[in-house]
């Protein structure tokens, strides 16, 4: 409801989800989702409630932890949790360019944001204009101290081109779980961030 209050409906925003079931199947997901955006009276809204794929996601890495390990997620809930929440992220992000490729138009901007994320005002006018050249995201919970180039997860806005970028991280989660000695969300996206797609960054509340 405050995503819906602050985000969709100031800015006439179509929405897009992907997610697997809750507790009380994905059938309730999809349910709860329309009765929020699915407005008659609005063109163009695009709701997608998507059963990842059951395969289960596996590291090709394992690791041996030390002094950090007090930092790392293990690898039964990294594989379970943290990979299912970036192939979502990726499903999504595939659903919304094959919307743009068969309307024949982009998205000049594009909000990824995690259903338990809680939302208490709209983006200012400074920030969506600075989205189109960088990524907003919110410094709360960014986890800096456990490693200098973390960044919270809770949400992103940026261009649809970088968005398109960001949501492709799945696409290297082995590759990019190689680069650092222990699994942290935060502190692998924001590598990713900034190693593979050298954007601009500006944290806000």
């Amino acid at each position: 409801e405050k995503i819906k209050k602050y985000i969709t409906d100031p800015l006439d925003a179509d929405v897009f989800f992907s997610g697997g079931c809750n507790t009380f199947g994905v059938d309730q997901n999809e349910e709860l989702l329309k009765s929020l955006f699915n407005n008659q009276d609005r063109m163009g809204l695009k709701l997608y409630c998507i059963q990842p794929s059951p395969i289960p996601l596996k590291l090709s890495i394992k690791f041996t932890f030390s002094v950090k390990q007090k930092k790392s997620y293990n690898h039964i809930y990294f594989e379970n949790n943290i990979l299912q929440m970036w192939q979502n992220w990726y499903i999504c992000d595939q659903l919304v360019q094959q919307w743009e490729i068969e309307h024949n138009f982009k998205y000049d901007l594009i909000l990824r944001i995690r259903c338990d994320m809680f939302i208490f005002r709209s983006f200012t006018d400074g920030e969506l204009l600075d989205a189109e050249n960088m990524l907003i995201i919110p410094y709360e919970l960014n986890f800096r101290e456990w490693h200098y180039l973390s960044r919270s997860d809770q949400y992103v806005l940026g261009s649809g081109n970088n968005i398109h970028k960001v949501n492709e991280l799945f696409l290297y989660y082995n590759d990019l779980c190689s680069q650092l000695d222990y699994l942290h969300p935060e502190s692998l996206y924001g590598t990713y961030i900034e190693k593979y797609l050298n954007l601009d960054v500006k944290e806000c509340e």
